[in-house]
């Protein structure tokens, strides 16, 4: 059993939050342990532990959680019961996280409302029972997915493993399958994600005592430099009231007032999760979509795959930091890939055009499920519970979804009477619930 304690400073900057996220991953990984609770001050909004609101903070946290298989322990006290109690409002910044394999031996969970110890946050109190029984959920966990550092990607290296493999890997290609091709092309990005940024694996033991040594220094450092943070801070504060009091101080209070609600998780049953993914995904009418292809006749020069079309929409990312799908292929090696690469990829895809075919592999996708809802109503034991699925897919097969979509945009807005009504704003570019308000 690992317990690991971190904070996060709000006065820092998105960016370097998500490096202390990236941080706290590396550490995770680095333990080599399956049970581990992790205690820390976040300084992030979500209706997931407590908050009314949801901030970009929050939004990252709950994604980087769902990425690393963590889910947020359940609050077992009743009614409002923020974790830190201030002069300027009362808050829920402390968050517990569990693996899947910890969260069964964690029991009372509360936070401490009786005692005082002279601090902004509140005692937050649970038991660890070694002994009790495994989770269902550890039962059913399958193996490991790859998971590169690309953090410390070799960006040079990437690109002449991959040049390599495409000019001796030649005869594989005479292969007419597109499965094979499929599979040709992740093998080979994943042998280059080998030779181009370590795996995420456990240190020895010499690693480990240097890294412990170095996080008491830091630690103590950490202590000092925030106890004068939060004295100059203040005093900020007090001369922002006296100059600008329809300011900052002015905005802090009022965000203060909001109040919050407590959090909502659960820990499913086998059947209940096959329940809950028939709903979240609905199978629909099966159709033969083969025979839709039988009889058509292929134009290349109208509907074949173009380089710049691929390259366009494998770069079409903006952010590098989405936790990666089934092959742990990262969107960063996706954006680094050399021509001869992007080009086995687009024949790749114009094989699947001419067949009419989407490879099965691109279709399954790591699933986090992410409560939502009223904490305070409870559901029957036939209810199924309110959730948020995330799913993360292949980079190269969203790309592939990609090209599909702009074609289908693009042949819309050629022929007028297949486009949509002027009054869809939902899941439309460049429109929204705004521009809708205001037409009525």
């Amino acid at each position: 059993m690992h317990l690991i304690s971190c904070y996060i400073s709000p006065n820092i900057r998105l960016s370097k939050y998500l490096e202390a996220l990236d941080e706290l991953e590396d550490i995770i990984r680095a333990s080599g342990k399956r049970r581990i609770i992790i205690c820390g001050d976040f300084n992030a909004k979500s209706p997931l532990w407590g908050s009314r609101t949801l901030d970009s903070r929050g939004s990252y946290l709950e994604d980087w959680a769902a990425g690393n298989d963590l889910i947020v322990i359940r609050v077992v006290n009743k009614g409002n019961t923020p974790t830190c109690v201030r002069p300027q409002g009362e808050s829920i910044p402390d968050v517990t996280w569990a693996t899947s394999e910890a969260l069964s031996l964690i029991e009372e969970w509360r936070v401490d409302t009786r005692h005082e110890f002279l601090t902004d946050h509140r005692y937050i109190e649970f038991s660890i029972n070694l002994g009790g029984k495994r989770s269902q959920i550890s039962d059913r966990r399958i193996e490991p997915y790859s998971r590169w550092n690309f953090k410390k990607l070799d960006t040079n290296m990437l690109h002449m493993a991959l040049e390599w493999a495409c000019a001796v890997g030649k005869t594989e290609l005479l292969l007419t399958s597109t499965k094979d091709r499929q599979r040709w092309l992740q093998r080979i990005m994943r042998e280059s994600c080998d030779s181009s940024a370590p795996k995420h694996r456990q240190g020895d033991e010499e690693t480990k005592r240097r890294r412990e040594k170095n996080y008491r220094r830091a630690k103590k450092l950490q202590r000092r430099q925030i106890k004068a943070a939060k004295s100059k801070a203040w005093q900020e504060l007090i001369a922002d009231v006296n100059r600008d009091p329809w300011g900052l101080p002015y905005r802090i209070v009022l965000k203060n007032l909001k109040g919050s609600s407590p959090g909502l998780t659960e820990t499913l049953d086998e059947g209940k999760v096959n329940e809950l993914l028939e709903s979240l995904f609905p199978r629909g009418v099966e159709h033969d979509s083969f025979a839709d292809w039988v009889d058509l006749e292929w134009n290349e020069e109208e509907w074949g795959i173009t380089y710049g079309e691929v390259e366009k929409a494998l770069k079409k990312r903006r952010s590098n930091n989405k936790a990666p799908g089934p092959d742990g292929v990262g969107a960063i090696v996706v954006k680094s890939l050399p021509t001869e690469m992007v080009i086995q990829i687009a024949e790749c895809f114009a094989m699947c055009m001419r067949k009419g075919e989407f490879s099965e592999e691109w279709k399954r996708a790591k699933l986090a499920l992410i409560p939502k809802g009223d904490r305070h109503k409870e559901e029957s034991e036939d209810e199924l519970p309110k959730v948020r699925p995330i799913c993360l897919l292949d980079e190269v097969g969203k790309a592939f979804e990609r090209i599909i979509d702009d074609r289908i945009k693009g042949w819309m807005n050629r022929h007028p009477e297949a486009r949509l009504s002027v009054h869809q704003y939902g899941f439309m570019e460049g429109r929204s619930t705004s521009d809708a308000l205001i037409e009525v």
